[in-house]
């Protein structure tokens, strides 16, 4: 039997993308829940909505601390650096936590 737990989706709008769930509440059966997985419109010193990396450190407030434009793909994607979390945003991509394994990817086509 093959089921799905839950599924992305995309706000072109707003830049983020979100990952819906589900969850059991009795009485009301399965209900969709939504959560916020990326947001690619964020500024220097934005403070990170929770979301589902940093969904169970409520007590830290995470910021991003620097922007770049690394790149990659024939152009370049911006990429956002949060702290406390030592991460990287980039656009179009997702996370990644180091950012000299995306730039020596073939997948990327970059070669510095």
């Amino acid at each position: 039997m093959t089921y799905a737990n839950g599924y992305f989706r995309q706000d072109t709008i707003s830049k983020r993308v979100y990952w819906v769930g589900f969850q059991t509440i009795a009485p009301y059966g399965v209900l969709p829940y939504e959560v916020l997985q990326y947001d690619f419109d964020l500024e220097l010193h934005d403070t990170i909505p929770r979301s589902t990396w940093n969904f169970y450190n409520a007590l830290t407030t995470y910021t991003v601390d620097s922007l770049e434009q690394w790149p990659m793909d024939n152009g370049t994607r911006k990429a956002w650096h949060i702290t406390p979390a030592d991460r990287w945003q980039v656009e179009g991509i997702g996370f990644v936590s180091n950012k000299f394994v995306y730039f020596r990817s073939d997948v990327l086509n970059y070669n510095p």
